[in-house]
Order: C-alpha cells, then sequence, then structure tokens
C-alpha cells in the first residue's frame, strides 16, 4: 500500500512539475478576414504579420512572424498556428517563439492582414 501511494505522489508529482515547465510551440489562432466595408474575404490569399507585445499600442515587440500565403475559405475564416510563421528579425526582440518569457508582464497580439495582389 505504501508503495502505490508513493508511486501515485512520484506521477503526480512529474505530472504537475512537467506541465508547468512547458513553453509553447505555437497556438492556434482562427479570425474572419473582412474589408473596409466589413465583408468577409471569400476565398482570398492573403499575408497575416502577428506581433506579441509588451502594451495594446506597442512597446517592445517581442516576436514578429509572417505567414505569406494565407488562404480564406467560402465564409473568408482563415486558421493558423502562431509560432509558426517566419521570424521577423527586426522587431523581434528574442529568437525563438519558445524563448518568449510569459510570465510576469501581460502580452498583447496585433494581427495585421494584407490581402495579396492588392
Amino acid at each position: 500500500m505504501k508503495t502505490r501511494l508513493s508511486f501515485s505522489l512520484l506521477l503526480f508529482s512529474l505530472a504537475f512539475y512537467t506541465g508547468i515547465c512547458q513553453v509553447p510551440q505555437g497556438f492556434n489562432y482562427q479570425a474572419i478576414a473582412r474589408d473596409g466595408s466589413g465583408n468577409p474575404l471569400t476565398t482570398a490569399t492573403l499575408q497575416v504579420r502577428f506581433s506579441i507585445q509588451s502594451s495594446s499600442s506597442g512597446g517592445t515587440v517581442f516576436w514578429q512572424e509572417l505567414h505569406a500565403s494565407v488562404t480564406t475559405n467560402s465564409f473568408g475564416m482563415f486558421t493558423l498556428v502562431i509560432g509558426t510563421g517566419t521570424r521577423q528579425k527586426p522587431p523581434s526582440t528574442v529568437d525563438s517563439f519558445s524563448a518568449i518569457k510569459w510570465d510576469g508582464t501581460p502580452k498583447y497580439l496585433k494581427t495585421e492582414i494584407y490581402p495579396v495582389g492588392g
């Protein structure tokens, strides 16, 4: 009985510490792209740029990446993983997505879309 309890505590401890120490390699993002009038950009090819920054108005840009060819569906929706795009060296202040320090201070996500060809 004592062995089972010790083994259970060991498994719980490993699961707990493993969960805390995991650094995200990316996270899912889904949106509907719209034009200036609010109409969905259906079956369009876009460039999408994400910035993870220290304030909503700018501040320090920890990470910036570009997804060069994103296609929307018939509703204007697109889905991708932030953290898997092409790093934009300036202005990114960290070398990799996994190097972002998520604890301590708030982070803000800025999303920009650019229709390809117009």
